[in-house]
């Protein structure tokens, strides 16, 4: 029995080696073959589960803590729970800070079942239940890292597969682990570079926008994907009397001295208006400066000045893309003929146009590559406009980065700048997150303010009812960012919840009373005046909901 028992041993040391040995073959040939790190990570994950783990993660060290970035289950069943783990930060800072000293004395460790239970009351409340599902009994913890700088970890567990780990398992895993640096090397280097190249651009481009009561400036910049200097800018100057110039352009080319040209164009145009009132003379100014430095460039760009009062913008353009103006849902083009700056001596002088202003206006300044990115400028139009046209525009946090990130769902060729103003500042509340889970937090601050402004009790109950499941909804269907706003501008309170996830609708009734999908829906609209769901195309949602009249805010 004794023999029996030792060739078992024996044959099962055997059995995973040769596992080992084959998982190392897979990482050789199909790990960091790219320089999209965070596919690498997941794959790296995925195949970790495949021959060697019932869970794996990886983790890199995002700031002051531990942010996970590639997450794997053996079963297919738990695959989609590990993977709303990707992105987030699981553990309590105390916890994260420990765990990144240990990682940092780049040693290996096995965790038995013991110290893996005191690892449940380290994650956060909204993500323990799912780490107590996965019920690990034996874990590898190996750290990243390469000449002296620790990037993360990867901590691989079995659960139910009734394995452990034992040492013999570790040189495996820290291979991989070195693999891994090296590639992180790799593109840590690119990324450098890429970081010097967007400082620069980016200390090119205004420090701050201006704060005034009556607008409210959002600008957004995304250098190519190469990571190369972009001619691209935004800008928006306050001046003594009240009034205010913005102006938007794009350097032809790229490089450094497409960077260069474009600094010097803005402060060229921005210090125009201390001595001239009008946008067209502000850019022929600008013109004549390029022609005589910089013969052989050229630039468009838009110049507009905004009066005192807010009731007009005057502007000119210089072969750039239209602004739009975004006024109660329809879309108004500020359009004026001129050839860009430097060829606008090759025709006749060009004039400046007046447009109306109105309270709650949006104002979106960009440039081509926001529209070009998948060089189909027609269809980049039409997604433009159709995301500027949503109501979820008017009710974000932060317009411009709505509109680029939902225009640019694929990434970028070019590099891209937009600036959107956004005229009057209606009393409001908002809240951001970087994932729905964390948005649950949000429901006390919410009806802190709200008791601010309602004195009716039941009312609040009510719109707390609506707010978690509001919450409970985007939890369940897409946990990813999320933006909490509640809007006054009208007689009721109008709570706007705007996500990333994929589409869905409100069920006007349930088909029994013990249906669960559509429920919480359900009771927003049993509970509320009414509901407006609306789809942004390749982005995610808008659900708006208003509050029942005696909600209204106390006088």
């Amino acid at each position: 029995a004794a023999e029996a028992i030792r060739k078992e041993m024996v044959f099962d040391e055997e059995r995973r080696t040769t596992q080992r040995l084959r998982f190392l073959a897979k990482a050789n040939e199909e790990l960091f073959e790219t320089l999209d790190i965070k596919e690498s990570f997941q794959r790296l994950a995925e195949l970790f589960v495949s021959e060697i783990a019932d869970t794996a993660f990886i983790a890199l060290i995002d700031g002051a803590g531990l942010r996970t970035v590639g997450a794997a289950h053996h079963d297919p069943a738990k695959a989609p729970l590990v993977s709303r783990f990707r992105g987030m930060r699981m553990l309590h800072p105390r916890a994260e800070q420990l765990l990144i000293a240990q990682l940092r004395e780049h040693r290996p460790w096995l965790r038995e079942k013991a110290s893996l239970q005191k690892f449940r009351s380290e994650v956060w409340p909204y993500v323990s239940a799912d780490v107590a599902s996965l019920d690990p009994q034996s874990a590898i913890i190996v750290p990243i890292f390469a000449r002296g700088v620790t990037y993360g970890g990867i901590f691989i567990y079995y659960s139910d597969s009734e394995r452990v780990y034992d040492d013999n398992d570790l040189p495996t895993i820290m291979e991989i682990a070195r693999r891994t640096s090296v590639a992180i090397e790799n593109v840590s280097s690119i990324e450098r570079e890429r970081r010097i190249a967007t400082t620069m651009q980016k200390a090119s481009l205004p420090p701050a926008l201006p704060v005034v009561a009556d607008l409210r400036f959002e600008g957004v910049y995304t250098p190519t994907e190469s990571g190369s200097f972009g001619g691209d800018w935004y800008d928006a100057i306050a001046f003594d009397d009240g009034s205010v110039m913005v102006s938007i352009g794009d350097v032809s080319g790229s490089g450094l001295e497409a960077a260069v040209i474009m600094s010097k164009m803005r402060h060229i145009i921005g210090v125009g208006p201390l001595h001239q009132s009008d946008p067209t003379k502000i850019l022929d100014a600008a013109d004549w400066i390029l022609n005589h430095r910089y013969p052989d460039s050229i630039v468009t760009a838009f110049v507009g000045i905004i009066s005192p009062d807010r009731k007009t913008i005057r502007f000119s353009n210089a072969g750039h893309p239209y602004p739009i103006i975004r006024r109660d849902g329809a879309l108004i083009e500020l359009r004026a003929s001129g050839l860009p700056l430097g060829l606008r001596r090759c025709a006749g002088p060009s004039a400046t146009e007046t447009a109306t202003l109105e309270n709650g206006d949006l104002l979106l300044l960009y440039t081509d590559g926001l529209t070009e990115w998948d060089h189909d400028w027609a269809e980049g139009e039409r997604r433009l406009h159709s995301i500027v046209s949503s109501e979820a525009v008017n009710h974000a946090s932060n317009p411009g980065r709505l509109i680029h990130d939902a225009c640019l769902t694929n990434g970028t060729r070019d590099d891209v700048a937009l600036m959107t103003v956004t005229l009057g500042k209606p009393e409001s509340w908002s809240f951001e997150a970087e994932n729905a889970y964390a948005a649950q937090d949000a429901r006390t601050e919410f009806i802190n303010y709200l008791r601010e402004h309602i004195v009716d009790e039941a009312a609040i109950d009510q719109a707390e009812l609506v707010f978690g499941e509001l919450m409970a909804n985007v939890v369940r269907h897409a946990p990813g960012p999320v933006s909490v706003y509640v809007d006054w501008r009208g007689a009721d309170p109008v709570v706007h919840v705007i996500d990333r996830g994929p589409a869905f609708r409100v069920k006007a009734k349930l088909p029994d009373a013990y249906c669960e999908t559509g429920r919480g829906l359900y009771l927003i609209r049993s509970s509320s005046a009414d509901v407006f769901v609306e789809r942004i195309e390749d982005y995610g949602n808008h659900v708006s909901v208003r509050l029942l009249g005696k909600c209204s805010r106390d006088a």
